[in-house]
């Protein structure tokens, strides 16, 4: 029952799954960067582009109006975490961070209910309502106007009363 070295290290080796996508088409040479800089994390596997039909928000590219996403999946063998792969990616590529994503395929995907993103009803800015629909209901005369200055008259007055003591000498 003994177990090699080889044996030991080929049941311990762990497998890493990312998926790269890109709000633009990456070229042939952008592409050709990618794998090379994988290389230094034991990449393998990695497919060929897939890409999504025109979205007018895409998913992950909340900041872009309209765009096809590439995706490309791939694998490593030695671990590194989204952010840094995101980070050497742009570099290498030359495309901008914002549109890249680099997601593990291990970590939750972030599930968004679109009923929630979409309102059913008409949205209308408040800034254009001019009947302040929203507004608390409130008595005008509570909070401005001669009946109200002078009831904060007198209740400064009372104050005053109950705090000002005579001094005997």
């Amino acid at each position: 029952m003994n177990k090699q070295l080889q044996q030991y290290l080929a049941e311990n080796e762990a497998i890493h799954e990312f998926c790269v996508k890109f709000a633009v088409e990456p070229t042939d040479k952008q592409l050709d960067a990618m794998e090379l800089h994988l290389r230094k994390y034991d990449g393998f596997d990695v497919s060929t582009p897939k890409k999504t039909i025109m979205q007018r928000n895409p998913r992950d590219f909340r900041s872009i109006k309209a765009a096809e996403v590439y995706m490309i999946d791939f694998k490593t063998r030695q671990p590194v975490s989204p952010l840094q792969l995101l980070a050497e990616l742009t570099q290498k590529m030359g495309i901008h961070e914002r549109f890249i994503i680099v997601r593990n395929k291990m970590e939750p995907l972030h599930i968004e209910d679109e009923a929630q993103e979409t309102p059913e009803t008409k949205y209308k800015p408040k800034l254009t309502d001019e009947k302040y629909s929203d507004a608390a209901k409130v008595k005008a005369s509570d909070y401005y106007g001669d009946k109200h200055t002078a009831s904060f008259i007198k209740d400064l007055k009372k104050g005053r009363k109950e705090h000002t003591t005579k001094v005997k000498i």
